[in-house]
């Protein structure tokens, strides 16, 4: 990839831990990568006065990143939410992300493959206040 073509994002995944008999999901873990991020879009996704949703993100990396399904991504450094005691650990938590990764497609390792690289699909998180 070429460098001035790739953004900062940040990556926190999701854990559950019952607190109370009940189950809370936590964003904890906060990591940063560069990446290429583009937005996909098509007819299906333009609103009725013509502007794009941005609704989901193609994001391609030549490296193996720590990020899952399910994982959270931000555009921007997300502040602290608080601290969470877990398994005895106290650890940070942060609010819900922009963008949740719904699929991974690895590229292969091990080689330079310039037409090969990891293919990352996130879509827009609906945020609840």
């Amino acid at each position: 990839m070429i460098l001035q073509d790739q953004v900062k994002i940040w990556i926190t995944s999701r854990k559950s831990y019952v607190v109370d008999g009940e189950a809370k999901a936590y964003y904890v873990n906060l990591r940063s990568e560069l990446v290429n991020m583009q937005y996909m879009s098509n007819t299906m996704e333009t609103k009725a006065y013509g502007q794009i949703t941005s609704s989901a993100v193609e994001i391609r990396t030549d490296d193996t990143i720590d990020l899952c399904k399910g994982d959270c991504i931000y555009m921007t450094k997300p502040e602290i939410e608080g601290m969470t005691e877990m398994d005895e650990v106290s650890v940070t938590h942060y609010p819900i992300g922009d963008y949740e990764v719904k699929s991974i497609k690895p590229s292969y390792i091990g080689g330079n493959h310039i037409r090969n690289p990891t293919l990352i699909t996130a879509d827009l998180v609906t945020k609840n206040d």
